[in-house]
């Protein structure tokens, strides 16, 4: 995600720093755009977290959870939680 931060401040500051016009609106336009992903993220990770490695090394894991089984036997579902991960929702790209 951090990577996607820089794009996405890269995209949107470029122009006004490069002008000598940089606001705070700017800044905060950056900060609202990566908001919600974050929270998104963070929260999934989160999740599996309390719910799975934590159990896991505690040993109180007793089997694997449902959903992990069935993300494990489908091919294309098991890119998922990857991709949520290392790129998101959406591909960010440099303008």
């Amino acid at each position: 995600y951090a990577i996607q931060d820089a794009v996405v401040a890269a995209n949107v500051l470029t122009q006004p720093l490069l002008g000598k016009r940089l606001k705070l609106s700017h800044l905060k336009k950056v900060q609202n755009k990566r908001k919600w992903p974050t929270k998104f993220i963070q929260t999934f990770q989160r999740i599996i977290q309390k719910k799975v490695v934590g159990k896991a090394l505690k040993r109180e894991l007793k089997s694997i959870p449902l959903p992990l089984k069935i993300v494990r036997k489908i091919p294309f579902i098991k890119s998922i939680p990857a991709r949520l991960v290392g790129i998101g929702f959406w591909r960010i790209r440099v303008k």
